[in-house]
């Protein structure tokens, strides 16, 4: 420390610029800093929701809890995993000892259970990983002059694929949307006129579409599931389904055919198909009419101000139906500017308030008032200078290491005002 005090006060020329040059790279960093309400804070917790409409707690923890149960134990670092299931949903949750890779885990996590044979009417897993950003950045309410399954296809096809495209933006949610399902009501008598059975046209329609695990795909030290699928493209494809089949026999008194002819009975002869809606066990509504509820979430190293306002101008841009629009129900971007900036008025009052107290502690009046005061601020401009400085070089190695500028991080630097004030009035004398 000696050396450098030294060589400072030999090169002051190069001291000052010295200064500066670290006041630039501290306020360039200071804008380049992602800003947060809290740090990122991540637990060794995963979760996995499965939704399933038994209303039997003990049959959703044997169809799906078990299941998943099974494909989480065994994997490493894995401390233990507990399960809760009830008529409606199972959750599991996977403890890790800390200091694991918990992201990579939710990967391994994800992977797994998407290869898992699950019931048609269980839902697709999804897995969570516990970290202080899992709340949404924004909610948004899609609402309108229309039923919620126009709603939800507009909402599926303009809205969301428009909100996924911004960066920084890791999901986007909805609630309160019934989306449309095929029925097919088979008439009993014309299945037995056909000779078939229900069971013939429930195994006709479900052999046809085959959703299946089709293995594991590592790459980079990352394994992704993949599944090979073969549904229905159309109403029609379902309706001109083939569901059985009837030989033409030979009018009486003619002869036989050298070859016998079938004719397939296809659904439409046996069942109607058509499209409706399941009805819906809540009811959403936006200044009375009928809504939908958006979530977006952002990545972790996302910049929540930046990306707020990015979606915000998505957002405008739509091109929506007349009646239909999109109120923002909860923003995090102005909240967190606001209590940002609240943490750095405080220190801006702290730094004043700081160099107030020294001028006038130090002041003196001898030889004469003028005298006195210039005396003053020589020692005063120090210690106001030092302030500063040191809070940019803070913030410089802030940038260096990625780290966000957050309400704890400001906190730190305004307290910090006063242990540097103390240091430079030491330093000084």
């Amino acid at each position: 420390m000696t050396f450098l005090t030294e060589l400072a006060l030999r090169r002051k020329p190069v001291t000052v610029m010295v200064m500066v040059l670290l006041l630039l790279a501290g306020v360039f960093s200071y804008n380049q800093l992602r800003q947060e309400l809290f740090p990122n804070i991540s637990f060794s917790i995963v979760f996995v929701a499965t939704s399933y409409q038994q209303g039997d707690p003990t049959t959703v923890a044997t169809d799906v809890t078990s299941k998943v149960e099974d494909v989480i134990i065994g994997m490493s670092d894995l401390d233990n995993t507990t399960s809760v299931s009830t008529g409606n949903l199972s959750l599991v949750t996977a403890n890790f000892v800390p200091g694991a890779d918990v992201e990579d885990a939710e990967e391994e996590i994800r992977s797994r259970v998407g290869g898992l044979d699950l019931p048609d009417n269980a839902g697709e897993p999804t897995v969570i990983r516990l970290t202080s950003d899992i709340f949404p950045a924004m909610l948004l309410s899609v609402s309108g002059q229309q039923d919620i399954p126009d709603l939800k296809r507009i909402t599926d096809e303009e809205i969301i694929p428009r909100l996924e495209a911004v960066d920084g933006v890791y999901d986007v949610t909805v609630e309160g949307g019934v989306a449309e399902r095929v029925s097919v009501i088979v008439d009993p008598v014309l299945t037995n006129d056909h000779g078939l059975t229900i069971q013939d046209v429930v195994n006709a329609v479900s052999g046809n579409a085959i959703d299946l695990s089709a293995g594991t795909l590592t790459r980079n030290g990352k394994s992704v599931g993949l599944r090979a699928f073969q549904g229905y493209s159309n109403l029609d494809s379902i309706s001109s389904l083939p569901v059985g089949y009837i030989r033409d026999t030979p009018a009486p008194g003619n002869p036989a055919p050298t070859s016998l002819t079938v004719t397939p009975v296809l659904l439409s002869d046996v069942a109607t198909v058509r499209v409706d809606t399941p009805e819906s066990d809540t009811v959403s509504r936006t200044n009375g009419q009928p809504s939908l509820s958006l979530q977006v979430f952002r990545l972790p190293e996302g910049n929540t101000i930046e990306l707020t306002n990015e979606l915000l101008t998505v957002i405008e841009d739509l091109n929506l139906p007349p009646d239909v629009k999109v109120d923002v129900l909860y923003n995090d971007g102005p909240e967190l500017e606001e209590q940002l900036a609240n943490v750095v008025g405080q220190g801006s009052l702290g730094f004043v308030i700081a160099v107030s107290a020294i001028f006038i502690f130090l002041l003196q009046l001898r030889p004469t008032a003028i005298r006195g005061v210039l005396n003053t601020l020589r020692p005063t401009l120090i210690i106001a200078i030092s302030i500063p400085l040191s809070i940019m070089i803070t913030v410089l190695v802030m940038g260096v290491f990625d780290w966000t500028l957050n309400f704890m991080s400001l906190a730190g630097l305004a307290i910090a005002v006063g242990r540097i004030v103390d240091d430079s009035i030491v330093v000084l004398e």
